[in-house]
């Protein structure tokens, strides 16, 4: 019998209510899927294994997965049918027992804008005693980068992204952006904090529209008004 109207809508809903509850509890922006996020996501909404592994087809095949949930939705089929728990996940993209307000603030930067506003700004708002994640005070020899920095965006209030012609052409600040976006997109509260220097809208048009609507501070008023800004920000 055909699937009325109604019932694919409710389907259509509940795929994307599983695609929303993949970002928020396997937090896919620092990690790759694996199958007990995958089993944990689908049981936030409701979902018995079986369907989380059709619905991780169909988001592939929508072209929002890659090959990597083909395999974790083969695994969970293979467990639903002998009826084996999967293993723990060994590898957890952020360290849970820590607190994840930890920080207030992450700053994200291009280095070549370190030494004219991204210290500066640093200490400026380590003065007014808020805590930043900032890669020099953080980072330590020996120190796994994508680790640190995802920790770090994990567990901090807003991120600065300091948007500059520089930032624009480096790739690991905008994966940084990236995973602030996300979680935007995920939670529905502002998580990003734009913050121009040395860049004009005709310039970020070219490169985000939808960045360049964002209302956004912009370092050419100083670094007094742009520390006053955020702190408005936080006091929300």
């Amino acid at each position: 019998m055909p699937i009325s109207d109604e019932k694919l809508a409710q389907i259509r809903r509940k795929q994307e209510q599983f695609r929303d509850a993949l970002l928020e509890v396997t937090q896919l922006w620092t990690r790759e899927l694996d199958e007990p996020g995958a089993l944990a996501a689908g049981r936030k909404i409701g979902l018995e294994p079986t369907m989380v592994s059709e619905f991780l087809v169909y988001w592939v095949n929508m072209g929002e997965g890659g090959p990597s949930w083909l395999e974790v939705a083969a695994q969970i089929r293979a467990h639903a049918k002998s009826n084996v728990e999967p293993a723990a996940s060994r590898t957890p993209a952020v360290d849970t027992s820590r607190d994840p307000s930890s920080y207030d603030l992450f700053i994200s930067h291009a280095s070549e804008d370190k030494d004219a506003i991204a210290r500066p700004l640093y200490e400026a708002l380590k003065a007014h005693g808020i805590s930043v994640w900032f890669d020099e005070a953080e980072l330590t020899l020996g120190d796994s980068l994508r680790r640190k920095i995802d920790d770090g965006l994990a567990r901090c209030r807003y991120g600065i992204v300091i948007l500059s012609p520089r930032f624009l052409e480096k790739e690991w600040p905008q994966r940084e952006l990236d995973g602030l976006v996300a979680r935007e997109t995920v939670s529905g509260q502002k998580a990003l904090l734009p913050v121009w220097h040395e860049l004009t809208k005709e310039m970020l048009l070219r490169y985000s529209p939808t960045l360049a609507d964002r209302l956004a501070a912009d370092t050419s008023k100083g670094l007094d008004v742009l520390v006053t800004q955020i702190k408005r920000v936080l006091a929300k």
